[in-house]
């Protein structure tokens, strides 16, 4: 039982300080996030996973399982057996969907990933969990495929529109080969499709090996214009045939085919049927198409049609659009760029897609993609431009955006925090196995220098060279255990200027010897800290020895205490500023982005592990508070400790 006590306890250890290195991220992203031990009990879960959860504060949830929460029966034992095959397996489970009861009543659609938490010999030891609700998205991907199948329905509708158009209507390619013609073709041409289809258009209309004189489609190729037309009479058929083609480009202007049409005009009566028809189903699909659509003149800029989707998007009634100019709907500073856009385009008869804005009467702006179409109305040349709003869409692209960025830094941060833990775990192991050596080494030394004569005086100063570099070796690797393995915290109520009265007689010799003045400025007013007065004084003994060791030559150490608002720590809530400043080389602005990270230093390689900033800005971590620099070089260097002050105490 004692042992299996111990295994827990270290478990619960080594869970721990795992999750100590991704608190200060987790709170804050959008996602919920929680962390398990091998029995599938909670130690804790951030912000938003709590507020899912129906918990008042992440710390509610330790010692929980998923059958204490919210979730449906069904939903608690799938995820507690999800926990179960990763732990078991060791393997991670990556973006699987799941439903969820969520406290506030909401039935969700969450995206989960699940990965084993390992202890320093990987072992498993519990798993971390991630997940973000994406009942959202789910909506719309439903939403979508309605629309997909209405996108099939619209084109099972051309299709059937296409075959039933009295028209005869060919499709040709840019090499004047039919594509694809309708019932009324065939019929016409008395041919199966079969027969026609990769066929030269001209051969199939005339037999010959070439086209016609004034063929309409050559024509339009040379001429690269929008439509061409022209009415000739079929002897053999004894009728008159309107000809119509339009080509069909790609983006970049090349021509990519041709729609060609024939009407027959002596049944002149029965193409005014069927016009009025077509103007009803323009109507109807104009009239409830979900985008806006805007008809303008095109040589005077007015509207002369729109629908209710533009009254709707614009926020004016149709009778308040209706001649005034189109451009006046959006901003007075893009409607230039727009109309130029529009121009460009509507000379080869349509636009591609471009996004814009409008604007509403109360200055309010909607971004919207925009396409026009140029056509005749009553004998005059109109666009017709459909606007369709994109707000939705961009707000999903800024969140998309937003949160990829999230991602990529809370990946470059566990991966720099795993870098760090491999590190802590190397130099502990490291140290462990040197401190032994250096202990015999002094030892050695100290016996040495007792039975040695004292009248040899090389050999005394040798041995206590030996001795003095052996401690110095020692020391260096305390501080790479106290990196490796920092301890926790024993808080206590101090005073700050008690907590530097308490080191400075350590340096006081150093800084006669060094001709440096040691300048004291205490403030009068009595703060109190919560504090670990040990980790503290590490703090300040570490600013204290750099700033000796920067004035090899003398100078002037000022120690100061004061109470201020740092915006760095609160906007509001006065903190405790403890300032030591130097008036030693500085550090260089290179050098002032680096003086944090773990092994950096400045100093030459025998004087320092570069361990002493990290240090003291993780102390500071832990207590909550700061570590702010201020340098110039040749003038000196400013460091304030910031710390959090007992409430009672903020006045």
């Amino acid at each position: 039982m004692a042992d299996e006590n111990i295994k827990r306890k270290k478990t619960e250890e080594d869970i721990h300080n795992q999750i100590n290195l991704f608190k200060n991220v987790i709170s804050n992203i959008p996602h919920a996030i929680f962390w398990k031990d091998l029995n599938s009990v909670y130690f804790g879960c951030n912000e938003n996973f709590a507020k899912i959860a129906g918990l008042k504060k992440p710390e509610d949830i330790f010692g929980k399982s998923d059958r204490d929460l919210p979730w449906k029966k069904g939903e608690s034992d799938a995820f507690i057996a999800d926990d179960r095959r990763v732990m078991d397996s060791g393997v991670p489970m990556l973006n699987i969907e799941e439903p969820q009861l969520q406290a506030n009543g909401k039935e969700a659609v969450i995206l989960t990933s699940k990965v084993p938490l390992k202890d320093s010999s990987g072992k498993v030891i519990g798993l971390l969990g991630i997940y973000s609700d994406i009942t959202e998205r789910k909506n719309m991907e439903v939403m979508l495929r309605k629309d997909h199948a209405a996108l099939i329905e619209t084109a099972n509708q051309w299709q059937v529109t296409f075959d039933s158009s009295s028209d005869m209507i060919m499709l040709l390619d840019a090499d004047m080969r039919i594509v694809k013609a309708n019932r009324a073709c065939l019929e016409y041409l008395q041919m199966p499709i079969s027969e026609i289809v990769g066929r030269l258009c001209y051969y199939i209309f005339h037999t010959g090996g070439k086209p016609i004189e004034n063929c309409p489609v050559t024509r339009m190729s040379k001429e690269m214009t929008g439509r061409a037309s022209e009415t000739i009479y079929v002897p053999e058929k004894n009728m008159w045939i309107s000809i119509t083609i339009d080509i069909i480009q790609d983006k970049s202007g090349k021509i990519t085919g041709y729609v060609h049409t024939m009407r027959d005009v002596t049944a002149q009566k029965n193409l005014e049927d069927e016009i009025r028809k077509s103007e009803v189903k323009f109507r109807t699909v104009f009239e409830n198409s979900s985008g806006a659509i805007i008809i303008f003149d095109i040589t005077t800029g007015q509207v002369v049609e729109c629908n209710s989707g533009a009254e709707k998007l614009i926020k004016r009634m149709r009778v308040q659009m209706i001649g005034m100019r189109y451009m006046d709907i959006h901003p007075k500073e893009e409607a230039e760029e727009y109309a130029r856009i529009i121009d460009q385009h509507l000379a080869k008869g349509y636009s591609g897609d471009y996004e814009g804005e409008v604007e509403h009467e109360d200055g309010s702006r909607v971004p919207v993609l925009m396409r026009a179409q140029k056509m005749k109305m009553d004998d005059k040349d109109v666009a017709m431009v459909l606007l369709i709003d994109i707000a939705d869409r961009k707000r999903d692209e800024v969140s998309i955006k937003k949160a990829y960025d999230e991602l990529k830094m809370i990946q470059a941060d566990l991966i720099q925090s795993e870098k760090m833990a491999a590190i802590g775990r190397f130099s502990a192991g490291i140290a462990h196995e040197v401190k032994n050596p250096l202990a015999v080494i002094v030892g050695c030394a100290e016996l040495l220098q007792n039975k040695m004569p004292r009248y040899d005086l090389d050999a005394m100063d040798t041995l206590e060279k030996i001795k003095d570099a052996a401690l110095r070796a020692n020391s260096i690797l305390v501080s790479l255990l106290q990196f490796a393995r920092p301890s926790d915290l024993k808080v206590e109520i101090a005073d700050p200027q008690e907590l530097i009265e308490g080191v400075l007689p350590l340096f006081e010799k150093r800084a006669n010897e060094a001709n440096i003045a040691i300048v004291k400025n205490f403030s009068a007013i009595k703060m109190r800290l919560s504090v670990d007065k040990n980790q503290i004084h590490q703090v300040i003994f570490n600013i204290i020895k750099n700033a000796i060791e920067a004035m090899p030559d003398g100078g002037r150490l000022t120690i100061k205490t004061h109470k201020m608002v740092v915006s760095e720590l609160s906007y509001s809530q006065p903190s405790c500023v403890i300032e030591l400043q130097d008036t030693g080389s500085g550090i260089s602005k290179e050098n002032m982005m680096k003086i944090a990270e773990p092994f950096f230093s400045t100093k030459e390689r025998v004087a320092g592990t570069g361990l002493g900033l990290f240090m003291v800005k993780s102390i500071l971590d832990k207590h909550r508070g700061k570590l702010l620099v201020a340098s110039d070089v040749q003038r000196g260097t400013s460091i304030k400790i910031v710390l959090p002050i007992i409430k009672d105490e903020v006045r």
